[in-house]
């Protein structure tokens, strides 16, 4: 380890051990859905130090990351993530992948006709830009004290075999070829447990949650990000998603589900999850009222489109915060995870936040 690097720091000076621990029991209160904690503030910094496959930049910029964090205070637990885009679960199975100007990874479909998904077999863990990532993680936390994972950008089944094999295809396949889409739908399943179990079982207090950054306790089960859904049918996605999603759900005893896409058409299907733990959703493709309506019970987090954002709420956090506060119960359970581009803690927003979901019910720092 050089020790002549400009950037050096304790993790445990800044986030002591009785207040990570405070932390967390906060959390968990949440997850066990006691009464008087409906609510969690989870600030974030807004520097990114992901998306660089550089050791020593993304060392250098997790540590102004977390620094941030840390004065940000509230519920926010420190943790790297392990991300090198969307295609990192897709990398595994092989195809080229390439990082666009903006430091984007995308990847080359690898399935140019169905009979090509026998060819595939199923990789080690620690395989593509899954492994990158994991040894820039390790490389990060080796000097700077113990730091737990974030998992990768953990893609549903749907979205990371629509990687593998050109989108229109695959869905044309779903009609002509239904049994090489299971196949590759098995195989991607198996893989991308295989991702949540290495993570839990190699490194103490992973988070199984890749977006958004919660905190979600193991035994609730892990995260997964299911965008694909707006591009199928019920009857297509009750077939070739909701099985795949139960598998993953069953293994872990449960699921949280990030999904900013327009899924209203399968509600129903959602409904069937095993043990679904939580919805993060996208304003106004999701209504909020409906959504804690139609799903009472599970961790709401919700964000607002940016052309919304901007027309209907006036680029205002705030008064985005009061109007999914008027619509979604104040006995639902919240998750908010405010950030700021100057990376300083808008108080205002925290106050509104506040006022919004009861004081008494937010975190202790609300009062």
């Amino acid at each position: 380890m050089d020790q002549d690097r400009e950037y050096t720091m304790n993790i445990q000076e800044l986030f002591p051990a009785d207040e990570l621990a405070r932390r967390r029991e906060h959390w968990a209160q949440f997850w066990r859905n006691d009464a008087d904690v409906r609510t969690i503030i989870a600030p974030q910094s807004g520097i990114r130090y992901t998306n660089t496959l550089d050791k020593d930049e993304a060392r250098r910029e997790f540590i102004r990351h977390i620094e941030v964090e840390a004065s940000l205070g509230y519920d926010t637990l420190p943790a790297f993530k392990c991300v090198l885009g969307t295609p990192a679960l897709a990398s595994a199975f092989g195809g080229t992948w390439h990082r666009d100007e903006g430091g984007m990874f995308w990847i080359d479909p690898i399935i140019e006709k169905p009979e090509d998904v026998y060819r595939l077999t199923l990789p080690p863990a620690m395989s593509g830009l899954v492994k990158e990532s994991v040894d820039i993680y390790r490389y990060v936390a080796a000097d700077i004290g113990c730091i737990p994972p974030r998992v990768p950008d953990m893609q549903g089944p749907l979205n990371t075999a629509s990687m593998l094999w050109r989108q229109e295809d695959f869905i044309i396949a779903m009609y002509d070829n239904p049994k090489e889409v299971h196949h590759l739908l098995s195989l991607v399943t198996d893989y991308i447990i295989s991702v949540f179990h290495y993570f839990r079982d190699n490194f103490e207090n992973a988070e199984l949650v890749s977006w958004p950054n919660l905190h979600m306790p193991e035994e609730y089960g892990v995260g997964i990000i299911e965008d694909f859904t707006e591009l199928l049918s019920p009857e297509l996605y009750r077939e070739f998603g909701l099985p795949y999603v139960n598998r993953i759900a069953r293994e872990f005893n449960g699921v949280f589900i990030h999904c900013c896409a327009r899924f209203k058409q399968h509600y129903d299907a959602f409904a069937e999850i095993y043990n679904l733990r939580g919805l993060d959703t996208m304003y106004p493709f999701t209504e909020p009222a409906v959504i804690a309506e139609r799903f009472p019970g599970i961790v709401h987090t919700m964000g607002a489109h940016a052309p919304a954002h901007q027309q209907e709420f006036g680029g205002s956090s705030r008064s985005f915060v009061r109007f999914i506060s008027e619509r979604i119960p104040q006995s639902s359970r919240m998750v908010f995870m405010p950030y700021d581009s100057a990376d300083t803690l808008d108080e205002s927003l925290i106050d509104t936040i506040c006022e919004c979901r009861m004081p008494m019910r937010v975190s202790a720092m609300c009062v």
